[in-house]
C-alpha cells in the first residue's frame, strides 16, 4: 500500500510539472514567437471612419482623451486603416488595440459633439478585424473577433496574420449596446505579453481528474449506491450534496456578475408587481395601458401594434383595460409575496432562480435514487455520474446562470414539483404512507399553479399512482377510499384557488390568460398549430447546432425560412441545437424501444414498460408544447426529464447486459459512458457562455474574456 501511494504521489507531481510546462511553453507560444518584435503605431488621424476623429486633446467626464483618438457612439462603427509602409512590406503577426470606454452612469450627456454615453453594465466592447481584398473596400478575406479593454493594461492583442503586400485593414466595432468607445491607439507587430492562466491550469487538472476518476477500470464503477437492503448509501448522498453545492456556487458566482439582473431591470418585475397588488387586495397591476393600446380594435394583433408603434407591456396579460401577470400564481405566493410582506421590498428574480436551480439539482439525484431502489439495485456511482450529468446537460440549466430572469421561475418551479411529486409517489407506492400520498398529490397539483401544461408530464408516474391508491396489500380494501381522498385533497384546494384567481381576472375560472398574453406572435389566434407542432420535433430534438470560430464556438439561432415558413406567426425564438444533437446521452432514450419479450424478471419487465411510457409521453409533450406555444428553447424544461428517464433505464440495461458478457464489454460500455459524460460536461460549460437574452459576453465581458483566453490560447 505504501509503494502504491508513493507511486500515485509521484505521478501527481509529474503531471503537475508537465501541466505548468505546457502552460509556460505551449499555451504561451505567441509570446515566445513574437517577443523580439518591434511595434509600429498607426496614424489614426488619417483613416477613413464613421467615428469622430479628435484633432485636439479633450476631457470627457474628467478623463483625458488625447488627440489622434477616434470616438464612436451608437451600436456600430468602422475604421479603414492604411498600413504603415514597413508593415505593408513585411506583413504582421500581431495587432495591439487599446480602447477606452467613456463611463457615464447617468445616461446621455451632451459634450461638444454629443458623444458621451455608456451603460452601467460593461466597460468592454467587441471589435471585428477583417482584411479586405487588395485594393478593394469590400471585406473580408479573414476576420477575427475580440473583446478590447478599457486601458493599456487591458489592451487587446489580436494574433492575426496579415500577409505582406496588404494595403489596409478594416476594424468594425459591433455590439457596443449604447456605450461610447474611444480608440486610443493601434499598433502592429507588438510583442504579445506572457500570461500565466490559472483558469487554464484549473481546467486541465479538472479534465485529468475526470478521466482518471471515470476511466473504465476505476473503482467508481464497482461502488454501489445502494446497500444490500436497497437503501441509499451515505456516500451517494454525500456525492449528491457536494455536486449540488458546487453547482450552486458556480451559479452564484456567475449570477452576481450579471449586473442587468442584480443591479438593473434585467430580471423583469412581473412577480414583484403581482406581490404588491396582492398585498393591496388586487389581482391586476397598478399601471394604466397606453391610450394607443386602449383605442385598438384588436390589441392582441402584434403586427398592428408593431406597425403603429403602440406602447404595451411585453408578456403581460391585457384584458378589458387592465394588465395582469401571465405567469403562474404559486411562485409569487411562495417567494415574492412573503418577502414583500415581511420586508416591504421587492424580491429580484435571480435569488429565486438560484434556489430553484439547487432544488432541481438535488431532487434529480433523489429521483434517481428512488428509481434505482426499484429497478437498479446494482447501480454504480459511475453510472450515477453519467445519468445525472446527462440530465443536467439536457435541461440546459446552466443557461440560467447568465439569464436568471422571471421566465425561469415558473418553469423551474414546475419542474421541481414534477420531480419531487414523483419521488413521493414512488415512496408511497412502496409504503402506502398517507403522508407521502398527500405530499405527492400536493407537489403534482402545484404544477398547475406554476406552469399548467407540465402537469401532463406527471402521466409517467401513473403506475405508481395506481399502486399507491389501489394496491390492496398496503393497508386493505377499506383504506383505498381514504388514500384516494388524501391524494385528491391538494388537487381540489389548488384547483379552487386557481379558478377563483382566474375568475377574478377574466370572469372565466378555466382561462389562464394565454389568449390575452401581450407577446410578439399570434398565439392568441390558435388553440393549436399543427404545422408548428410537427416542426417542433426538429427544433427541439434534431436541429443542428450552429457553430462559430470564436469562443464559445456554439451559437444560438432561430429556424431559417428554408427550415420553416411559420405560417401562423407563432414564436420562433433563437435556440441551441436539438436535444439529441447537443447531448448525445439523450439518444439512449431510444433504448426504450428494445424490449426483451422473453425477460422473466418482473422488475425488469416493469422497467421496460415504464421506459416506453416515458418515451411516448416525451414525444407527446414536444408535440403539444410546439403546437400550443410556439418554439422557445426554455420549453425543453417541460419534457427533457421524460427523455432522461428512459436514457437512465437504458444505462442500467446496458450495464446488466455487459456484466453477463464479461469484463471486456464492461470496459467498452464504461468507456462510452465516460465519453458521453465528458460531452455533457463540455456542453454544460459552454451553455453558460452562449448568447441568449443576455450573456456573460455582454454583461460580464471581463469574465468572458478570461474564459475565452484560457481556451483560445492560439489567439
Amino acid at each position: 500500500m505504501k509503494k502504491t501511494g508513493r507511486k500515485e504521489i509521484i505521478s501527481v507531481i509529474v503531471f503537475l510539472v508537465a501541466t505548468v510546462l505546457l502552460e509556460v511553453f505551449l499555451f504561451n507560444f505567441r509570446y515566445w514567437q513574437n517577443r523580439e518584435n518591434m511595434s509600429v503605431s498607426a496614424d489614426l488621424t488619417g483613416v477613413e471612419t464613421d467615428g469622430i476623429i479628435l484633432f485636439d486633446d479633450k476631457t470627457v467626464n474628467g478623463e483625458s482623451v488625447p488627440a489622434g483618438s477616434i470616438v464612436f457612439t451608437g451600436e456600430q462603427g468602422s475604421i479603414i486603416i492604411g498600413l504603415p509602409e514597413e508593415v505593408r512590406r513585411s506583413g504582421t503577426d500581431t495587432i495591439e488595440i487599446c480602447a477606452d470606454m467613456i463611463v457615464n452612469e447617468e445616461g446621455w450627456e451632451d459634450y461638444n459633439d454629443g458623444i458621451v454615453y455608456t451603460t452601467l453594465y460593461s466597460n468592454m466592447t467587441e471589435l471585428v478585424l477583417t482584411v479586405p481584398e487588395p485594393d478593394s473596400s469590400t471585406p473580408a478575406v479573414k476576420s477575427v473577433s475580440k473583446l478590447v479593454g478599457r486601458n493599456e493594461e487591458e489592451a487587446s492583442y489580436v494574433c492575426f496574420k496579415i500577409p505582406a503586400g496588404t494595403g489596409r485593414i478594416r476594424l468594425d466595432i459591433k455590439k457596443i449596446i449604447g456605450m461610447g468607445i474611444v480608440i486610443r491607439s493601434l499598433k502592429f507587430n507588438t510583442p504579445v505579453p506572457f500570461k500565466f492562466s490559472f483558469i487554464r491550469i484549473f481546467l486541465i487538472l479538472l479534465m485529468a481528474a475526470f478521466v482518471y476518476v471515470l476511466r473504465p477500470g476505476s473503482v467508481l464503477w464497482e461502488k454501489r449506491i445502494l446497500d444490500e437492503g436497497g437503501r441509499v448509501k451515505k456516500n451517494a448522498y454525500l456525492y449528491a450534496g457536494v455536486v449540488t453545492f458546487l453547482f450552486l456556487t458556480a451559479a452564484f458566482l456567475f449570477m452576481i456578475r450579471m449586473k442587468p439582473y442584480t443591479d438593473g431591470d434585467g430580471g423583469f418585475w412581473q412577480y414583484t408587481e403581482l406581490a404588491r397588488a396582492l398585498a393591496e387586495g388586487r389581482v391586476y397591476i397598478d399601471d394604466d395601458p397606453s391610450a394607443e393600446l386602449l383605442s385598438m380594435d384588436n390589441p392582441y394583433d402584434w403586427k398592428e401594434r408593431a406597425l403603429k408603434d403602440v406602447p404595451y407591456r411585453l408578456d403581460y396579460v391585457y384584458y378589458e383595460g387592465k394588465y395582469y401577470v401571465y405567469f403562474g400564481l404559486l411562485p409569487c405566493l411562495l417567494f415574492h409575496l412573503p418577502y414583500h410582506l415581511i420586508t416591504g421590498g421587492d424580491l429580484r428574480a435571480w435569488p429565486v432562480v438560484l434556489f430553484l436551480l439547487g432544488l432541481v439539482c438535488i431532487s434529480l439525484f433523489l429521483l434517481i435514487f428512488e428509481y434505482a431502489s426499484l429497478y437498479g439495485k446494482k447501480m454504480s456511482t459511475g453510472e450515477l455520474v453519467t445519468v445525472h450529468t446527462g440530465m443536467l446537460a439536457g435541461l440546459e440549466l446552466t443557461a440560467a446562470f447568465a439569464n436568471p430572469n422571471i421566465y425561469y421561475i415558473p418553469q423551474l418551479s414546475a419542474l421541481a414539483c414534477l420531480i419531487i411529486g414523483g419521488i413521493f409517489a414512488i415512496r408511497a407506492a412502496k409504503s402506502g404512507s398517507k403522508k407521502e400520498i398527500l405530499l405527492s398529490g400536493l407537489f403534482i397539483a402545484s404544477i398547475a399553479g406554476c406552469r399548467p401544461q407540465v402537469i401532463f408530464a406527471a402521466a409517467v408516474y401513473i403506475p405508481f399512482f395506481f399502486m399507491m391508491l389501489f394496491k390492496t396489500k398496503l393497508q386493505g380494501k377499506k383504506d383505498i377510499g381514504i388514500r384516494n381522498s388524501v391524494f385528491a385533497l391538494p388537487f381540489v384546494l389548488i384547483a379552487a384557488l386557481l379558478m377563483v384567481y382566474n375568475a377574478l381576472r377574466f370572469s372565466d375560472p378555466l382561462q389562464f390568460g394565454f389568449r390575452y398574453n401581450m407577446t410578439f406572435n399570434s398565439g392568441y389566434k390558435n388553440d393549436f398549430s399543427l404545422s408548428t407542432a410537427l416542426i417542433s420535433f426538429y427544433y427541439y430534438l434534431f436541429k443542428p447546432q450552429a457553430l462559430s470560430p470564436d469562443f464559445p464556438f456554439l451559437v444560438t439561432s432561430a429556424l431559417s425560412e428554408v427550415e420553416w415558413s411559420n405560417p401562423e406567426d407563432l414564436a420562433n425564438e433563437i435556440a441551441r441545437g436539438g436535444l439529441f444533437i447537443t447531448v448525445p446521452f439523450m439518444l439512449l432514450a431510444f433504448g426504450a424501444l428494445c424490449i426483451n419479450k422473453k425477460e422473466k424478471d418482473s422488475a425488469i419487465r416493469k422497467r421496460e414498460l415504464l421506459s416506453l411510457l416515458c418515451l411516448v409521453f416525451a414525444f407527446v409533450m414536444v408535440f403539444t408544447d410546439g403546437g400550443k406555444g410556439g418554439l422557445n428553447p426554455r420549453y425543453k424544461l417541460d419534457f427533457v426529464l421524460l427523455f432522461g428517464l428512459p436514457a437512465f433505464f437504458t444505462v442500467l440495461k446496458l450495464s446488466e447486459y455487459a456484466a453477463k458478457k464479461g469484463e471486456k464489454l464492461q470496459h467498452m460500455i464504461r468507456g462510452v459512458y465516460m465519453l458521453l459524460t465528458f460531452i455533457s460536461c463540455v456542453y454544460i460549460f459552454l451553455t453558460i457562455t452562449m448568447d441568449y437574452v443576455w450573456s456573460i459576453k455582454r454583461a460580464a465581458p471581463e469574465l468572458f474574456s478570461m474564459m475565452a483566453e484560457a481556451v483560445e490560447f492560439w489567439r
